[in-house]
């Protein structure tokens, strides 16, 4: 889908923003994740060119200012056209409620959709999913087949500030804390539909390993850093008698799911 025809996605009739917290340490995973060799490009560009065009602002939150310079290029790469942000937590090492803080008082829309970095890929149904429920609450998580809730894949509005803000003044800085004081939705997504976070070595060449399998009906070709869907209709058409295209590989190198 080209980026032109991309229908954004709105909450209660208006823009939102996309906020992506990027400022973990990446212990597990022993460097830093969101740098990470990936098909098109590094990990933190791949999440967030998976969204991005379906929002008018993306505003990357990042816990300290070295790391800023690092990740301006996969960001601005990514971001389809869209208004860029990278805000700095005003407070360090309180985890990703205060990364969530600091993602909503940059961001200049009522509602965004929060994502973890590390979560590349993202199934445009799960996002949608998430947004219709949030009209009317303060904040919609999804929940998945497990039953357990994803904080990081989710709208928060800003009416969440003072409520966060409390919590952190409390030594409080659980996510989950929040949704016991705020209005919130917790939204059951499908099977499959729950994109996996990475966060360990084995997790991460799992994830290269499935990324460049073969399988589904759509494919999606590496565009620089961003990604471009490619119609089934399209892939048929190959099929049938145009062959193998210019650059093709044969292996599968990016997948919606």
């Amino acid at each position: 889908m080209m980026k032109g025809l991309m229908k954004k996605f709105l909450c209660r009739g208006r823009p939102m923003t996309l906020v992506v917290l990027a400022g973990g340490r990446s212990r597990r995973m022993g460097q830093d994740k969101a740098l990470l060799p990936v098909p098109g490009g590094v990990l933190l560009g791949r999440t967030i060119a998976s969204l991005a065009g379906f929002f008018d602002e993306v505003v990357v939150s990042v816990s300290t200012p070295p790391r800023t310079s690092g990740l301006e290029g996969p960001v601005l790469s990514s971001a389809r056209g869209a208004r860029v942000v990278i805000a700095v937590d005003a407070v360090r090492r309180q985890g990703p409620l205060r990364g969530i803080l600091t993602g909503l008082r940059a961001a200049r829309n009522e509602a965004s959709f929060v994502l973890a970095g590390d979560m590349p890929d993202v199934s445009l149904a799960a996002a949608r999913s998430v947004i219709r429920k949030s009209d009317f609450v303060d904040c919609a998580v999804a929940v998945g087949t497990s039953g357990l809730v994803e904080p990081l894949f989710g709208v928060y509005k800003r009416t969440c500030i003072p409520a966060i803000e409390d919590l952190l003044a409390a030594g409080r800085r659980s996510v989950l804390d929040l949704f016991a004081v705020i209005r919130t939705a917790e939204v059951a997504l499908g099977l499959g539909l729950m994109p996996p976070n990475i966060n360990t070595p084995d997790e991460y060449r799992a994830y290269l390993k499935k990324a460049a399998r073969p399988q589904g009906i759509n494919r999606l070709k590496v565009l620089g850093n961003g990604i471009e869907q490619k119609p089934a209709e399209d892939l048929r058409a190959e099929k049938k008698g145009q062959g193998r295209p210019e650059g093709r590989t044969g292996r599968r190198r990016l997948e919606d799911r």
